[in-house]
């Protein structure tokens, strides 16, 4: 599990040195430490992401980010992003009824058409449609392309790496 104060503390944010040693213990706590670490004269953008999943965790995050955001982040010069791929509960997330309305903008990142997922994969033609309808346009796939693979080569090296790395077998 990754430590929040690790991250921070390892990152270029000015704060970032004379942020205490305790470990945050409630969401409270950790947005303090963000805050802290924020600096309040230049921009920062921090991004929070499988937000439906933290959620899902902890009830209670919804309530703690609304409070957060008006107490201290929102004097500062930070964009925040809040991303989940669950489109459901993020538009719930964001709903008349709920903590963090009002509070934020909707947004929702479409897949790469068939010529952007050429000009990242550096294919061409057919090769490139294979590559759009193998990834789903999805730039972070798209990215793991490399150059020269054709269709068939690049779903045996994710087959492979994914044998190998996310097995439960593999960790044995």
């Amino acid at each position: 599990m990754i430590d929040l104060r690790d991250v921070v503390r390892d990152s270029e944010l000015p704060g970032a040195d004379g942020l205490p040693r305790a470990r945050p213990s409630n969401w409270h706590e950790t947005f303090k430490l963000l805050s802290t670490a924020i600096p309040d004269d230049s921009p920062s953008i921090l991004v929070i992401d499988e937000v439906p999943w933290l959620i899902e965790q902890d009830r209670l995050l919804e309530g703690v980010l609304q409070t957060e955001w008006d107490r201290r982040l929102r004097k500062k010069p930070v964009l925040l992003l809040l991303v989940g791929s669950d489109l459901h509960m993020m538009k719930t997330f964001l709903g008349y009824d709920r903590p963090f309305y009002g509070r934020a903008t909707s947004m929702t990142v479409l897949p790469l058409n068939p010529a952007e997922t050429a000009t990242i994969t550096g294919l061409s033609g057919s090769d490139a449609l294979d590559a759009h309808l193998i990834t789903g346009g999805f730039p972070g796939l798209c990215r793991t392309w490399a150059p020269g693979l054709t269709a068939a080569e690049y779903v045996a090296d994710q087959c492979e790496f994914a044998e190998t790395r996310c097995s439960p077998w593999a960790r044995r």
